[in-house]
């Protein structure tokens, strides 16, 4: 078992009392407000188990980053010993906005990184022509089909090996799409796929990457979340970078590949940072301690300003 991290079925309440004992903190320009997006399908810690590797399971990142934060929001006191002053409240489950005078650290999967850019969300829905007829003709056609639109969305770029990045090492920044889904009915076959957005993302450059081919019926793209940018204080980004330093060994920025909590907070006062990745399904004591002192460690150098 992992000694150092806490018991699963504890951290959401844990998590909604100190959300109401640092509420008073709210109103403190000094004071940073931290919330933790659910990512990875929320904080139930029912589908969540403690073994050797850490917490494992779905959510394990979501309630894991929780359980940091929770230590960290807990630790930051009025001075503290690395050298800075500072205070923190935590939102939970949903960011309490209105009376909330200081910044914000929303807490995701960002691997260490720090985050002030989230690529927006739109959809592309490709119809295909009607194959031939005759099932096993019609599976040929429409499996070729399939694979030929999937090959025309990948992302590629002139000097990066884009093609096998795994990890959106050379992806963020751009447009990239990724397979939703496809359905098929009586009128013909629909591929879905999600995209990621930036600002230079237009519905003609999507739709184009597909509707020249001659297995394409038509191609529809719809625009469902904008881009979002923070612009936190000088102070914080400088707090978080020192901190990140200690924490993580180094500090860097990275986009977000899609729209999250952060995206839908009313403020530019923002900075995303964390540790983990989407879709990890486990969340070591490693990630749990860096976490936590990422976090404590920029709410306690911050101190306002």
């Amino acid at each position: 078992m992992s000694g150092g991290l806490p018991d699963p079925g504890t951290v959401p309440d844990r998590a909604a009392d100190l959300t109401g004992r640092t509420a008073d903190l709210r109103a403190d320009p000094a004071a940073v407000n931290v919330h933790v997006a659910p990512v990875d399908g929320g904080f139930d810690p029912a589908t969540v188990g403690l073994g050797d590797g850490g917490y494992e399971g779905p959510n394990a990142g979501d309630l894991g980053r929780l359980g940091a934060a929770v230590a960290a929001v807990e630790a930051v006191g009025g001075v503290d010993p690395e050298g800075g002053t500072g205070g923190a409240c935590l939102h939970h489950p949903e960011p309490s906005v209105p009376g909330a005078d200081g910044p914000w650290l929303v807490v995701e999967p960002t691997a260490g990184r720090l985050s002030t850019v989230h690529a927006g969300h739109g959809e592309l829905t490709v119809d295909l022509t009607a194959p031939p007829a005759g099932v096993d003709a019609g599976l040929r056609a429409t499996g070729d089909a399939l694979a030929e639109v999937v090959d025309a969305v990948r992302p590629d770029h002139e000097h990066y090996p884009v093609e096998r990045d795994t990890e959106g090492v050379f992806t963020r920044g751009m447009t990239t799409l990724s397979l939703a889904g496809v359905d098929a009915d009586g009128d013909g076959t629909t591929v879905r796929f999600d995209v990621s957005t930036t600002p230079d993302t237009t519905a003609d450059a999507v739709e184009g990457l597909v509707s020249d081919l001659s297995c394409v019926r038509g191609a529809r793209y719809e625009a469902v979340v904008g881009l979002a940018r923070g612009d936190p204080p000088s102070s914080l980004l400088r707090a978080a970078e020192a901190a990140a330093g200690r924490a993580v060994g180094d500090w860097e920025y990275e986009w977000y590949g899609g729209p999250t909590a952060f995206s839908d907070l009313p403020t530019a006062s923002k900075l995303a940072l964390g540790t983990g990745r989407p879709g990890a399904g486990v969340f070591g004591e490693e990630a749990y301690e860096r976490c936590r002192s990422l976090l404590r460690g920029t709410a306690a150098r911050y101190g306002g300003g």
